[in-house]
């Protein structure tokens, strides 16, 4: 049987949130964000319903700081709600440590433990607010979005990968038949790489509309000499287009690069007439 907390700090101790929701804010802009409640989700398998009551206060959570709820506390109406969890075979420091303190309270079998993170996020957002947080929370890498439905168990059954295919006989196969073969590698080529092209297209969707807002801005710089004239006139112009808005882990170091505005500066005519007069006199102000 499994069983389920969930764990929440206290106000004034939920400083994860309260950051995050400063984050949310400030660098992907999503004002109507109002409040963001952070919850701890475990569930617990291979263990007694009296040793999981007394991990509770003990394991799961601490009485001062944090409020513990066997079922989903309740939310504010209109707000959105998700979870986070694991990847199948990444380590979860959290699990792994609270399944080795109910085995030391037993001091019997060790139990499997699961965790995950449930984001509610308050405020009128639209779907690619949310779409953009869940976005920046999830590490594709490492994490994934989680149910939020009871678990009746938490074995994980691993599909079996399928054989690699042989090819008998190549070495003498026809010009024909390695062409059919040539034609059916490009096609599975093709269908992946449209695959590939269709999620990057969501993801710039995403960002186009909750994370980079397309801005162009012109900053001119004026530098005046002793008498008041304009010597240079610099226009900087924030060159972000759409090709350059991709995804933030496989292409930082080219946003990088391409985050640096380009520079065009022009000399003023004025100044440049008044260099050329002047250097067509000889010292002493003779003319040659």
């Amino acid at each position: 049987m499994v069983f389920r907390v969930y764990v929440e700090k206290k106000p004034g101790f939920d400083g994860e949130a309260k950051s995050l929701e400063r984050e949310l804010r400030s660098l992907l802009g999503v004002s109507a964000l109002t409040n963001l409640r952070v919850i701890n989700r475990y569930d617990v398998e291979g263990a007694s319903e009296e040793l999981f009551a007394s991990c509770v206060p003990t394991v799961f959570s601490e009485p001062q700081t944090d409020d513990a709820w066997a079922q989903m506390p309740e939310v504010a109406p209109g707000s959105q709600v998700f979870a986070v969890e694991f990847l199948p075979g990444q380590f979860d420091q959290r699990a792994d440590s609270a399944s080795e303190c109910i085995q030391l309270i037993s001091q019997g079998e060790r139990p499997t433990v699961r965790s995950a993170k449930v984001y509610v996020l308050e405020g009128d957002l639209t779907p690619a607010d949310v779409d953009a947080i869940k976005h920046y929370v999830i590490n594709p890498v490492e994490a994934r979005e989680a149910s939020l439905e009871e678990r009746k168990t938490l074995l994980q059954d691993y599909p079996t990968p399928e054989p690699v295919e042989q090819l008998e006989g190549f070495l003498d196969l026809t010009d024909e038949e390695l062409a059919a073969i040539a034609a059916e590698a490009e096609a599975h080529r093709v269908v992946n790489a449209r695959a590939r092209h269709q999620r990057q297209e969501r993801d710039d969707e995403v960002r186009r509309d909750g994370v980079f807002a397309r801005a162009r801005h012109k900053l001119r710089i004026q530098r005046r000499n002793d008498g008041g004239e304009e010597i240079h006139a610099v226009n900087a112009h924030a060159q972000i287009t759409a090709e350059q808005v991709r995804h933030p882990c496989e292409h930082a170091a080219e946003r990088a690069e391409n985050a640096a505005p380009v520079v065009h500066i022009e000399e003023d005519e004025k100044a440049r007439t008044g260099d050329e007069d002047h250097h067509s006199l000889c010292p002493g102000g003779i003319a040659r």
